[in-house]
């Protein structure tokens, strides 16, 4: 062979992106597995450790239980230890009642309704986790969480009252609340902007007239036949039929007898107003009605 025979240059490796694509997928893959297998055994660890721990304290829990020397002192016991380590398996040393009050706590604290399931009547488990339902609800303004509610009445009560505390702060659009309950409370604060107590009364809901009315100052809390108005200027309370508790109602006390609901004995006499009025005496001064 001559010296100066030609040899062809050497052709760089060309890896082709199928390969690479594939050894790519199969690192990330093995480092999931990894991820994967270490996470379930700190998570197995953690488990075990709280069962080993749950362990322990039942243990002490006994032999604190064996001071007792009655059902009351067991079940405070109880309840302060299930409560503090966030278990509803401490409660079953208790049974019945006892043992239903203590995982309903429990549940509530922890807002997680799987800690009523050792509740053995089914219907007080339901209402067990129907209030953590309720609870989870009002914690995330999440309709969802109302939706899981068991009692049907509970359930439209968390609807009703949620989409409206999430359409007073967040409106209707986007947030999941029906439009319908946005409208209602336009027309509500629209009623209230008329100052006209008649606009209140055009409302469909008894509530949303009562609402409106308390809007305007017109409300009658304590429903003695003043309003909250009427009442802010005779010094009464709206909370209190009868603010001077003589036995006489405001308004009669205004409206009938023209004695000072604010003084118990109007004409000083040593007797209450609705004393005199029972007996039949004037409250206003001497003699007969």
């Amino acid at each position: 062979m001559s010296d100066f025979d030609y040899q062809l240059p050497s052709q760089p490796r060309i890896i082709h992106w199928k390969l690479i694509a594939i050894i790519s997928g199969t690192i990330v893959l093995v480092a999931l597995i990894i991820f994967g297998a270490r996470w379930f055994i700190k998570s197995q660890s953690t488990d075990l450790k709280r069962e080993e721990l749950l362990s322990q304290i039942s243990q002490e829990l006994d032999r604190a239980l064996e001071t007792c020397e009655n059902d009351k002192c067991r079940a405070r016991k109880v309840n302060e230890i299930a409560e503090q380590f966030g278990s509803a398996e401490l409660c079953e040393k208790l049974s019945g009642d006892s043992l239903t009050s203590c995982a309903w706590k429990v549940a509530k604290d922890q807002l997680d309704p799987e800690e009523c399931v050792i509740i053995s009547d089914k219907e007080k488990q339901g209402d067990c986790q129907d209030v953590v339902y309720r609870a989870l609800a009002s914690r995330d303004y999440d309709l969802s969480w109302c939706e899981k509610i068991q009692n049907e009445i509970s359930r439209t009560r968390c609807v009703n009252g949620l989409s409206e505390s999430i359409a007073i702060e967040k409106g209707c659009s986007g947030t999941g609340v029906d439009q319908s309950v946005c409208d209602r409370l336009d027309a509500v604060e629209t009623a209230i902007n008329t100052g006209n107590p008649n606009s209140c009364m055009a409302l469909s809901d008894p509530g949303d007239q009562d609402d409106c009315l308390e809007g305007v100052g017109l409300m009658d809390v304590d429903r003695d036949g003043l309003s909250a108005i009427q009442e802010a200027d005779l010094g009464t309370s709206d909370n209190n039929w009868d603010s001077d508790n003589d036995g006489l109602g405001d308004a009669a006390e205004v409206k009938t007898y023209k004695t000072d609901p604010t003084n118990p004995d109007t004409d000083g006499d040593g007797y209450k107003d609705g004393e005199e009025v029972k007996n039949g005496y004037n409250p206003l001064g001497s003699g007969k009605l």
